[in-house]
């Protein structure tokens, strides 16, 4: 067992760092070990494909709020003091508008397994 692997219950603002990270850049998991520290890629795929499913309309909720409401400038976002980490992500999500990675790559809500070439043995 490895001692920096966090198994502790995943705190709202590492949530809304993976919200974040997921719209801007896809689900690149091996890529978020980097930002979501203690965590390790198979973790945050779980998390993402189990809970955070169930939270995505509420976090979204909570994005087009900030967006609305002049985005990193917005009060809430002023109130919460988030880390550079999240400040530069909801930057990048607020500059796609209201795209997100998959959309603006033509991968939303398919598997790309079925279009790659199995090899034959």
């Amino acid at each position: 067992m490895n001692p920096k692997i966090n198994k502790t219950k995943w705190s709202a603002d590492d949530e809304w760092t993976l919200y974040l990270f997921h719209k801007a850049v896809g689900n690149h998991w091996a890529d978020m070990t980097a930002v979501i520290k203690g965590r390790t890629d198979n973790a945050i795929k779980n998390h993402w494909n189990s809970s955070m499913k169930k939270k995505v309309n509420d976090l979204k909720i909570k994005f087009d709020s900030i967006k609305k409401r002049g985005g990193l400038q917005c009060e809430e976002v002023q109130i919460e003091n988030p880390s550079p980490i999240i400040q530069e992500l909801l930057k990048k999500c607020l500059d796609l508008g209201d795209k997100d990675y998959h959309s603006l790559h033509g991968v939303h809500g398919t598997s790309l397994r079925k279009y790659r070439k199995r090899k034959k043995f």
